[in-house]
């Protein structure tokens, strides 16, 4: 097959070593298929895509990420089997990051597509160099593009620059990331409200029938208007003027503004007259989580936006933790649990580097953990703490 000129992205956050490498398989399976577009419709498709990358040049998954193994870790205790036991759930589990790869190649392919579509309607490109270029976007013979004219060229462009590389369907068919989720959660309910991650719905919240101004949490700094826990006199504020989105997958999110190493992600805005975008909402901060099997929501993630602010009122892991807790419970999950400084997964990203995880990982995990009374886990009797749970 030929071989595409992509230069693959170093893909940040956790098993980026695994991640970049399906990238570049992801251009491959596209050379081999002459396809630009190409997607995965069914679980064929994902099984092409695992036997592309064992036929070519590549290490077999597991020995990617030595530190934090996507497949085999011993060290992440908490986001447990991804094969959930069954080694003939190898390709189906890898589906999130096959995901991203095609993902990410499709909006290469669309936005290079765009811009000399662009040149095309200027008059700027250059036909001769211009061709090279499409032949390695749309993956069709050199000899055969020399022959079009600029016009004809632009019409097999056009087909891939107004491809919507957003759209969940466009690179992995959504009844497929279904079939991924089944790995790892069994109730109805629960897999129906997956289905709107997998769907990318910009209204989480409303979907749910989350009202956000119900959704109330510790204030840490204390004003005299506050209204109070009646149980135990905790000042409280609540979300309103916040929504919630859903994504899926890892890697950077449709703005630009989050990596995310879990596959469920979730995107927390605030509203803004003045904002654009969106209905005029604002960015604030995300998270992310894995499915432990059969319906524990691990909490892996809290990034906050550059620029932006979570409320006055509150922490940034504080807020995270209280609307997962809310979203675990509508959503039909039975156990919420989420890391400590002891064996957060960041301390494997960034090896030797304890001085200053440790404070961000107690901040926005730990701390937050304790206000809301989550049981803390330990594997021995006075060992260290490992995670915290709370049972919905």
């Amino acid at each position: 097959m030929a071989k595409s000129r992509h230069k693959s992205p170093k893909c940040e956050g956790r098993f980026s070593e695994l991640r970049t490498a399906l990238f570049q398989v992801a251009d491959d399976v596209k050379d081999f298929e002459e396809d630009p577009l190409w997607s995965v419709r069914n679980r064929r498709g994902l099984e092409k895509f695992r036997e592309i990358m064992e036929a070519g040049d590549y290490l077999p998954p597991s020995q990617y990420d030595r530190r934090d193994p996507y497949f085999g870790n011993m060290r992440d205790t908490l986001r447990g089997d991804p094969l959930v036991g069954n080694q003939a759930n190898h390709a189906l589990s890898l589906a999130p990051l096959i995901f991203e790869a095609l993902r990410s190649s499709l909006k290469m392919d669309v936005e290079r597509a765009r811009s000399m579509v662009q040149e095309i309607d200027v008059g700027t490109l250059e036909l001769e160099l211009g061709i090279i270029e499409a032949s390695e976007i749309t993956r069709a013979n050199l000899d055969l593009l020399s022959r079009l004219n600029a016009g004809e060229l632009r019409d097999i462009l056009g087909m891939i620059a107004e491809r919507d590389w957003t759209i969940t369907a466009n690179s992995v068919e959504t009844a497929v990331i279904d079939d991924y989720a089944q790995l790892y959660v069994t109730h109805p309910k629960l897999l129906d409200a997956l289905r709107l991650f997998h769907k990318g719905v910009y209204r989480l919240d409303k979907e749910l029938g989350i009202d956000m101004a119900n959704v109330v949490l510790p204030r840490t700094v204390p004003l005299p208007n506050d209204h109070k826990d009646r149980k135990n006199g905790t000042h409280l504020c609540d979300l309103k003027g916040y929504v919630l989105r859903a994504e899926f997958g890892p890697g950077m999110n449709t703005e630009g503004t989050l990596v995310a190493s879990a596959p469920y992600r979730i995107e927390v805005y605030k509203e803004d007259r003045e904002a654009s975008g969106h209905g005029n909402y604002i960015p604030v901060f995300g998270m992310s989580f894995f499915i432990r099997h059969p319906d524990i929501m691990v909490v892996a993630q809290i990034q906050d936006i550059r620029g932006a602010r979570v409320p006055e009122c509150t922490t940034l892991g504080l807020a995270a933790l209280t609307i997962a807790e809310r979203l675990g419970s509508v959503m039909g999950f039975k156990q919420i649990e989420t890391y400590s400084r002891h064996n957060h997964p960041l301390l494997l990203l960034y090896p030797g580097d304890e001085e200053r995880m440790h404070p961000i990982i107690k901040m926005n995990f730990e701390e937050p953990a304790h206000i809301l009374k989550w049981e803390p886990l330990q594997d021995r009797e006075k060992g260290p703490i490992l995670g915290y749970r709370k049972r919905l």
